[in-house]
């Protein structure tokens, strides 16, 4: 950049962009949050892209190569001796493996085999295993860019999940309570285990009064007659 700038006045002008970028960089705790949330969105949408990239670039190179070919999309864009025009030059390139040998090609084979496998186990994994993948990834993306990884946000959740944890002394006096729930449960099951057995009793004493009252007067009709 600078050997492009003749001009003593522009490259003053391009050194002291240098400086002045590096020190918003630094400042970048202080920045308001719009400013915040544009550069998040940015570094985070380049990021998702050059992955999916480099992704697609590998999938596609590794099909072609277990036939016999070296397909690369965009070859030089992570050549750094070259521009940034240069580097989406050319689109693709397209190769031809000569002189390949009976064990390359088993290589080869084996890989398609390898590739099948995988497809076919994701196939038949089931739709629940599918379902979770599908929204974890998608709980992933709203996170990043609804701005909630970014340091003032982190650590305003972070305080948050701070005052909704419990302190170990309260999870004490939680365990405590439990405990004197179940013992209190227990001693309410004893006393009307008790209760039970003593209205049985009175029921058993009543019902041999009876027997006893029937007896009496049976025999003393008997006494008349």
């Amino acid at each position: 950049m600078f050997l492009l700038a003749t001009n003593k006045n522009m490259r003053n002008l391009l050194l002291g962009l240098i400086i002045f970028g590096a020190i918003a960089f630094c400042l970048f705790p202080v920045w308001p949050m719009w400013m915040k949330k544009g550069v998040w969105y940015i570094a985070v949408t380049f990021l998702l892209f050059m992955l999916v990239l480099i992704v697609i670039r590998l999938l596609v190179w590794l099909i072609c190569w277990c036939f016999g070919f070296r397909l690369w999309i965009l070859p030089n864009i992570f050549d750094d001796t070259r521009s940034v025009a240069d580097s989406f030059k050319p689109v693709y390139s397209l190769e031809k493996d000569e002189d390949l040998k009976v064990t390359d090609w088993l290589y080869r084979f084996a890989s398609i085999g390898a590739i099948i496998s995988l497809c076919y186990y994701v196939y038949i994994q089931p739709n629940e295993y599918h379902r979770e993948f599908l929204e974890g990834q998608s709980d992933f993306l709203k996170d990043l860019y609804s701005g909630n990884l970014l340091p003032d946000r982190s650590d305003a959740e972070k305080n948050k999940m701070d005052e909704v944890i419990p302190e170990y002394e309260d999870l004490l006096k939680e365990e405590k309570s439990e405990e004197e729930l179940e013992r209190e449960k227990k001693m309410e099951e004893l006393i009307n285990d008790e209760l039970q057995i003593d209205r049985d009793m009175d029921a058993m004493d009543e019902g041999g009064n009876e027997g006893v009252d029937e007896a009496s007067s049976s025999s003393s009709n008997n006494d008349n007659e």
